[in-house]
This record gives C-alpha cells, structure tokens and sequence, in this order.
C-alpha cells in the first residue's frame, strides 16, 4: 500500500487532492508528478477512476526512474488481479525499485527467491536481500529472517539466531515479531524456558493486533488452569485433555520438547483442531515435498470447516507462501475473508490491502480501504494508526470527485 506522505507538501491542509494540478507538470522530467497523477487515477482523485491511466503514468514514472512508481506496478502485475500476472514484468520492477534502495521492494524480491516465484527458487539470495533490508531496520526483513533461522532455510537452522531476529523487529514495533519473541521464550527456544517474560511479550503482540498471538494469550490461560496428569493416562484421555496437557508441558513445565510433543501428537491423532494448526505450522516448509504441505493442508481444511479460525490463517498462509508449489493470491484472500469475524487488527490490514489491490470490488476501492484501516487502528495497529490520517484525506478528496 502506497503512503505517499510526501505529498502533503504539494497541498495546503484544506485542499482536496486533484490529479488534474499534476497533469501539465508530469512527464519524464517530473517522475513524482507522474507518481501522483498514477494514484489519482488509481483512486479516483480530482479525476475519474481509471485503472488502465494510472497504469499509463505510474509507467513513465518508473521509465523516469521514480521507485516508488516502481514498487507500484511491481505490486500490481506480482498480484495480477487488475491486470493479468505478469511475473517478469513484476521482476523487472522489483529489481529496478530495489536498486533504489525501496525496502519494501526489497523484501518483495527476497520472497520471490525464498519461494521461487517468477524466478528460480534461491534461498541463499532471499536471505541476502533479507539481510539487506534488515540492514535498513526493515521490521518484515527480521521477521522472515526469523523465520527462515528457525527452519533452517536457506541458512544453518539456528534458534538463538532467530529470536535475535525476532528481538530486533519486535523493538522496532512488530506485532508479529513481538509475538514470535514471545513465543520462543515462552516455550524455550533458542533462550532458558522464561514463561513470564514469554507470556508478557505475546500479550504486547496481542495488544498490537497480532492474531496468533491473541490465541496463544488464550492457550496460555489453559494451560495454567490444566492439572498435569502423567503420560500413563494418555490412552484414557480425549481429544481435548490431550491438548491442554500439551500447552501445559509446552507454556508452563517442559517447553516445546520431547516430554510436550508426544502429547501435541497424541492431540492431533485424536483430530484436535488447534493441535492440527501447530502441527502444520511447524512442518509445512518450502523444503518440504509438495505432497507433505498438501496432507497438512487438507487437514487445516478440516479443521477450518469445523470452525477454526487459526486453520483459516494458515490457509490464507499456504497460498501466500506457495507451499503447495504455487502462489495463488484469490485462494488466499478467500481464506482471509474467513477471519473477519475475529475483528484483529492484522486481519483488518490485510483487508485493507486487498481492498487497495482490487480483490474486494475487482478495481480499487478507497472507501474501504479507509474503512478498514480505520478498523485496524482502532485496534491501535501501529501502521493503520500512521497512515490512516492520509487516507482520511484521499477519502475525502475521491467523495469529492464523485459528487462533482
């Protein structure tokens, strides 16, 4: 989603946004008018809503070297719901933008290599570019760095290195990593076992808008009030006891270990739902054959039929991640359209997103956007709160235009 702060310099605080003040000064001398006349049309400001313009000047944009133009319709044909999926297209501008330091290019191109969309999937260089990205404190860079250290892909699997990654962006204001952090000190990864501070971490995560963090806060209370019953008595026990001996071996005694596992697969035996998500959340990987992801996604398909929200999340994943070999952006907003019950603030973003890049309306749509973000913020989700100001003001400009 493009912010485009800068362009408050362009406009005095009562005015409304109009594409047309841009239109005689755009050209390949003038890149950021091009970019502002892209998102005029894109959005419908001060001019008629017209996606195949704001392709049109966000493209000279970037033939003039503006790299958020770039980033833009890097976005635009990597999604391919306005226009068709284009992944050299997107390539050739991921490529262009990251040379111009975007971070947000940036990280889109380490994922490309991560999960070899469009390109060759290379692991080492993803998390070179991660490391890049992270070099300019980029809290998404350390996340999936994190991440990518706890699986060991494309790098030594290292858990003490990847809570230092989660460390670094959950400082900067990450709900996601906030939550991981929270996660590996809770059940002792990479760090001693510390339930205390692990719980206070997740609860930060749950707090910023984090989904899977607000369920662990949950498990968590379970596990407290779960009396620990020994291993003997597994065979008696039913799908649900089997699950909170598991979270309280997991969160309270014995970490995420031997003594906490046998239980987790007991659970998942028995078709708990939730033991189901962590299960799949641990083993489905890029590495792993695509018939692996594709049993555990059948089975998050069971357990989000059954009315599990976390298996919807991980769905959503799946498809963003390309586990099943193929990254499929519709399948994956299906499943996150499913959440919106549970009111989260990072599900009301991805909404937002979606709502930008066309998946809501088939075109974009800055009434919901707005709408959303204000959802989000009012969850007090960090980004949502920054740049919800801005869209309030491209709202009011597009009610504008579609009055006059």
């Amino acid at each position: 989603m493009a912010t485009l702060a800068g362009v408050f310099a362009h406009a005095a605080e009562e005015q409304l946004w109009d594409g047309s003040r841009f239109e005689d000064t755009a050209g390949p001398h003038h890149p950021q008018s091009c970019h502002y006349m892209g998102m005029a049309y894109y959005l419908g400001l001060g001019v008629e809503q017209n996606v195949e313009k704001a392709l049109h000047w966000y493209t000279l944009g970037a033939e003039a070297g503006d790299i958020v133009c770039c980033t833009e319709l890097a976005k635009i044909h990597k999604i391919g719901v306005l226009v068709p999926k284009d992944a050299s297209k997107a390539l050739a501008y991921m490529l262009q933008a990251a040379k111009g330091g975007n971070q947000s290019a940036i990280v889109m191109l380490a994922w490309c290599y991560l999960t070899g969309d469009g390109v060759k999937r290379e692991p080492s260089i993803g998390i070179r570019l991660l490391q890049k990205a992270a070099q300019q404190k980029n809290s998404e860079a350390f996340y999936w760095l994190g991440y990518c250290y706890s699986r060991g892909y494309g790098v030594e699997k290292d858990d003490k290195q990847a809570l230092n990654m989660y460390s670094f962006g959950a400082f900067a204001g990450n709900p996601a990593c906030m939550g991981m952090m929270g996660e590996c000190y809770a059940t002792g990864r990479g760090t001693a076992q510390n339930p205390a501070v692990g719980q206070a971490w997740l609860r930060r995560a749950a707090a910023g808008g984090c989904y899977s963090a607000q369920r662990t806060v949950e498990f968590i209370e379970l596990a407290r009030a779960t009396t620990p019953v020994p291993d003997e008595q597994m065979p008696q026990l039913g799908a649900d006891e089997c699950w909170a001996q598991y979270l309280h071996r997991a969160y309270i005694t014995d970490g995420y270990g031997p003594a906490s596992k046998v239980w987790l697969a007991r659970a998942v035996e028995l078709e708990h739902p939730i033991a189901i998500c962590v299960e799949a959340s641990e083993k489905m990987n890029w590495d792993a054959p695509v018939e692996q992801n594709e049993h555990y996604k059948s089975a998050l398909e069971r357990a989000a039929h059954a009315g599990e929200y976390l298996a919807a999340s991980l769905l959503s994943n799946y498809y963003t991640c390309g586990f099943g070999g193929v990254i499929d952006v519709n399948k994956s907003f299906e499943w996150l359209q499913r959440l919106v019950p549970t009111e989260s603030a990072d599900i009301a973003m991805g909404m937002s997103d979606a709502a930008y890049f066309g998946l809501l309306t088939g075109k974009p749509d800055v009434v919901q956007v707005t709408e959303w973000l204000r959802k989000a913020a009012a969850k007090k989700h960090k980004i949502a709160v920054e740049v919800l100001p801005f869209y309030e003001y491209l709202l009011k400009s597009h009610l504008a235009t579609k009055k006059n």
